[in-house]
């Protein structure tokens, strides 16, 4: 089989409720030199058999089961599996704009000393109405600052890696959750240059189910410890407060 030029990477664990929109954004890019690997995490509710429903209509969708360990190594199952020159993420319930993967890999395509490159968001509420828009740093530099000062300058469902600069720095570190996303982009940012789309590209929900709901304050406080490593790794002194 041809490899796609992209792995998309969906890690789930009993998403059964917002899973059927989140796969139908991903099948419906403009861009179709694609695979989806839905990386199941243990569910215990229909999220493997809604999966393979897909899977079984369109040979783009491979479901990897796996016991429960948490979203860093289903996101590593992912990136070992993924064939695709770039690996791109996605939640289980936020939804990609059909241009999506086509403008994200436009970019990197003419950039190769780009890395990994994000999008804006537009926010949603759990029935999918419109809350808001977040716009990100645009340019490396500002990324880089941001990151420093303690802030997760890109959002991590809407990420394009490319998959050797993943593998380069070892993918998800397994105790970093649940920042394990800043974590990467602190690695990330030594192998080159990061970015982000200005325009929304991805719909993301807003529900008391998510991770930075469920557990905000261990967030911040794993968050504080990452920013601290890395500055003291650059010989700057750590933050006068805890990260946001």
């Amino acid at each position: 089989m041809v490899a796609p030029r992209v792995s998309v990477v969906l890690p789930v664990w009993n998403g059964e409720r917002f899973l059927v929109r989140a796969i139908e954004s991903v099948l419906a890019q403009t861009f179709t030199s694609l695979e989806l690997l839905v990386i199941d995490d243990g569910s215990t509710d229909e999220t493997a058999a809604i999966a393979r429903g897909f899977a079984a209509r369109d040979a783009r969708v491979v479901v990897v089961t796996r016991e429960h360990g948490g979203v860093a190594q289903a996101l590593n199952a992912g990136i070992a599996a993924a064939r695709g020159q770039y690996i791109a993420r996605m939640d289980a319930d936020d939804v990609s704009f059909p241009s999506r993967l086509q403008r994200q890999i436009e970019f990197l395509d003419a950039r190769p000393d780009c890395v990994a490159v994000g999008t804006a968001v537009e926010i949603i509420d759990e029935i999918g109405e419109h809350v808001g828009t977040k716009t990100f740093a645009e340019t490396h530099d500002e990324i880089e600052s941001e990151l420093i000062g303690g802030t997760s300058a890109i959002a991590h469902p809407t990420v394009l890696a490319r998959r050797d600069a993943l593998v380069a720095v070892g993918g998800y570190e397994l105790d970093r959750y649940p920042s394990e996303d800043y974590d990467l982009w602190i690695r990330l940012v030594e192998k080159g240059q990061l970015a982000n789309l200005r325009e929304p590209l991805l719909a993301y929900r807003r529900h008391r189910g998510a991770i930075g709901v469920r557990h905000h304050d261990w967030q911040m406080s794993m968050g504080a410890m990452i920013n601290s490593r890395a500055r003291a790794s650059r010989g700057l002194r750590p933050l006068a407060v805890r990260p946001p």
